[in-house]
């Protein structure tokens, strides 16, 4: 094959140093042009390192029909910006690591280049190397057994603050730099995705990056990775993996040489053995994949933009963690690993429809929408919360529901993204949810704030809102009327999907949860079991997403301190359903209520009434 012609964006140093010679021996890759703001410094550098063409900016360096693919070395703050603007040229990018500066951005990169049909690599060169496509066989055959541990270290000195690594507005520090490493080679070894993590980290009192950090990766099920990452520590990098099975090490797992073989340690209970990779350039291996990819036009980089995402994710969660001292969760959408999908409502626009108007763009606070080559495209199904406040405002019918399988909504994700648009913004976003009764990622909203420390006026949040049929509504009772038997319903709305469970009409309240058929077998409902009750019904059987039930009888005994919970069910079997889901719900809720559990017969009889 013809070689591709690369350009690169930025007179990096780390290119010269690393990867410039490595590439001397490609077969596939020709450097053909390299771009600066300065463009004699864009010539002098071209001379020097071999490339025929020098811009005086990165715009015009995109524009070149004669670049085949973009490799970007930009301050982290630029990477997104200038992944966009290579997807928009057609051109495929290998971008250096960190992919983005938060998970938000890197997801919305992944996206956009999927949209652009265009390729996008973070760039770990690491995983490339013999001696660590060797580790992942190792671990992946269970030569170790079942990884239980990894730890981490990766440190350099460096106190010269004019470099990069040292500005703290250009994505500088020792996680942004060299924690994706060693977060990025844990992954690799548990093969899976953390849980939650914890970190504690100093920052250098000048230039505000993080110099020293440490952290725990939970697992789950007892698997512990642990790290400390340092820029102004003793030079050194080891990597080790313990399963129940054996232990590895990998000798020099970041920075190896291209000249020398890589060296694994490895421990079994048949002995213990240390193996010699072949000698290999692992910038070299790099980009010749990256390049493979692109000539052979397929769909997925060598190593895929979602994991970039999920490392990102990570990172976002050490942040965090270090700021509040706690354990943070860590919100990975998906990544190399089994990836977390499920069956959803998300929105899907109909292009042909759709006159590019910008209108419904406006309209989704959580950034789902973005206008691409004049439509409305949904730029990443995470944003998408599902409610619809979008339709609405579609002048043209343009947007419908479709139920399809997509990774979860990422309520965190979008509380980061809206954040900076400004507190009118964020409010609007959280009426938004208050209004559809999800409480669940109402209170994810919530705990972002609380994590940011970000002070927000949330008095009009009392409003109801929302759909006519679900507005908040109490009821005066004063006995029969007419000679009929008197309701004894006390409150609107009754059904569990339309109910908020923060209404003021619950609290401290005993709640009636019943089946759908129960006030039609048992002819006095009303007076047995409403009077001074508060009451929700639902179909175990044919309700759609009952696991929003869940949530919402969670939230009653949260947030809103109900004080009984009363489950009636039909006798017949698919009624036990509810029962169950409540039970499960009062057990997952942090305080304890009682629980009565009341049987009604097809007969319209009391068949069973006791606390569950």
């Amino acid at each position: 094959m013809e070689k591709l012609r690369m350009g690169v964006l930025g007179c990096s140093g780390h290119y010269s140093l690393r990867v410039s010679t490595p590439l001397k021996s490609s077969l596939l890759i020709e450097p053909r042009a390299v771009a600066s703001r300065n463009v004699e410094k864009a010539r002098a550098y071209a001379k020097r390192w071999g490339f025929s063409t020098a811009y005086g900016s990165y715009d015009e360096l995109l524009a070149d029909p004669n670049v085949d693919f973009v490799y970007c070395p930009l301050p982290n703050n630029l990477h997104l910006e200038y992944i966009k603007k290579s997807a928009d040229a057609g051109k495929p990018i290998l971008c250096e690591k960190p992919l983005c500066m938060n998970a938000a951005e890197a997801a919305e990169a992944a996206e956009y280049c999927r949209k652009k049909s265009v390729l996008l690599m973070e760039a770990f060169m690491y995983r490339f190397h013999p001696q660590w496509v060797r580790a992942a066989e190792i671990v992946r055959c269970g030569e170790l057994g079942e990884v239980m541990s990894t730890a981490g270290i990766f440190s350099y000195d460096l106190k010269d603050g004019a470099n990069i690594r040292n500005i703290a507005e250009t994505g500088g520090g020792g996680i942004y730099d060299i924690g994706c490493y060693t977060v990025s080679s844990a992954r690799l070894l548990m093969q899976a995705e953390p849980e939650r993590v914890v970190c504690t980290l100093k920052q250098d009192p000048v230039f505000k990056t993080d110099i020293y950090a440490s952290a725990m990766l939970d697992f789950g099920n007892g698997r512990i990775s642990t790290f400390t990452v340092g820029t102004q520590l003793f030079p050194w990098q080891r990597v080790r993996a313990t399963g129940t099975g054996g232990t590895l090490a990998v000798e020099l797992p970041f920075n190896m040489y291209g000249d020398v073989p890589g060296r694994l340690h490895v421990s079994t209970g048949v002995g213990s053995r240390t193996i010699e990779t072949e000698t290999a350039d692992q910038y070299l291996l790099e980009f010749d994949a990256f390049a493979r990819a692109v000539a052979e036009k397929r769909d997925e980089a060598p190593t895929p933009a979602a994991d970039a995402v999920a490392n990102m994710s990570v990172l976002d969660a050490l942040f965090a963690s270090a700021k509040s001292s706690a354990w943070k969760k860590s919100r990975v959408i998906s990544g190399a690993f089994p990836e977390q999908s499920m069956k959803r409502t998300v929105i899907e626009i109909d292009e042909a429809v759709c006159n590019g108007c910008g209108i419904c763009v406006e309209g989704c606070h959580e950034g789902a929408l973005r206008l691409l080559d004049g439509k409305a495209r949904v730029i990443n199904e995470t944003f998408c919360d599902g409610l619809g406040a979008c339709i609405g405002e579609c002048p043209l019918g343009a947007i419908r529901f479709m139920e399809k399988e997509t990774g979860p909504y990422d309520e965190y994700a979008v509380m980061e993204k809206l954040s900076a648009k400004g507190e009118k913004t964020v409010r609007a976003h959280l009426l938004h949810l208050k209004q559809h009764h999800e409480a669940g990622y109402f209170r994810q909203g919530l705990q972002y704030l609380k994590d940011h420390n970000i002070k927000i006026d949330m008095t009009d949040l009392e409003s109801p809102g929302g759909c006519p049929g679900s507005v908040e509504m109490t009821f005066g009772r004063s006995g029969s009327t007419n000679g009929e038997a008197a309701s004894c319903l006390s409150q609107w709305p009754v059904q569990l999907h339309l109910i908020n469970p923060q209404a003021s009409y619950f609290r401290n309240a005993d709640v009636v949860l019943a089946a759908d058929c129960t006030a039609y077998a048992f002819g006095g409902f009303h007076g047995r079991f409403l009077r001074n009750h508060c009451l929700a019904i639902a179909c175990p059987k044919l309700d759609s997403e009952k696991e929003k039930y869940a949530e919402k009888i969670t939230a009653m005994i949260e947030l809103s301190n109900i004080n009984t919970l009363a489950v009636i069910i039909m006798e017949v079997p698919c009624c036990g359903g509810l029962l169950h889901l409540a039970q499960q719900a009062a057990a997952k809720a942090g305080r304890k209520i009682p629980v009565k559990k009341i049987v009604v017969g097809i007969q319209g009889n009391i068949l069973q009434e006791e606390w569950a």
